[in-house]
């Protein structure tokens, strides 16, 4: 049996980098990002759970904030993101499973405005990141298999291919 599941979502990131060395500072980031997808399952065994998935969106709310000698606050464009991912999920029994996934995601930053900063004018320029989890993970489902059939096929639209 096989499923097409569309999904939608809403995220955010923090990360924060310290640069080393003489004139170095700190940058703190953060965004949030809006995605809309499409998640592909199938099941060639028993207890075997192949998923694809690929979403697409818009970053916005994006900053950098900047630490000493700048101090400053750069508001960031909103720019086209996308995800593609993968995972195998093992169920060792119908509540515990086992399941390994890889995701590449892309995020892009458009330019800041210039802000006067330290005795000058500072943007931060369009950008880039893409950040490839792998994971690996034991799941723990509460709800009972029947039950979660049910609820999934209420809650969201699925296509089911049999």
């Amino acid at each position: 049996a096989a499923m097409l599941i569309p999904f939608g979502e809403i995220g955010y990131r923090y990360w924060s980098r310290k640069l080393e060395g003489s004139g170095g500072y700190d940058e703190q980031y953060s965004n949030a990002d809006a995605m809309l997808g499409l998640l592909g399952q199938v099941s060639p065994l028993p207890h075997l759970v192949i998923s694809l998935e690929g979403a697409a969106g818009r970053t916005f709310a994006g900053s950098m904030s900047a630490g000493a000698p700048f101090s400053a606050t750069f508001n960031l464009g909103n720019e086209p993101t996308w995800r593609l991912g993968g995972k195998l999920g093992y169920a060792i029994t119908p509540r515990l499973e086992l399941s390994g996934g890889i995701d590449y995601t892309q995020l892009r930053y458009g330019a800041s405005a210039a802000v006067e900063t330290g005795g000058g004018f500072f943007f931060e320029p369009d950008s880039r990141t893409r950040p490839t989890p792998l994971q690996i993970g034991l799941a723990y489902h509460f709800i009972s298999p029947c039950f979660r059939r049910l609820a999934g096929t209420a809650a969201v639209p699925v296509i089911t291919i049999d």
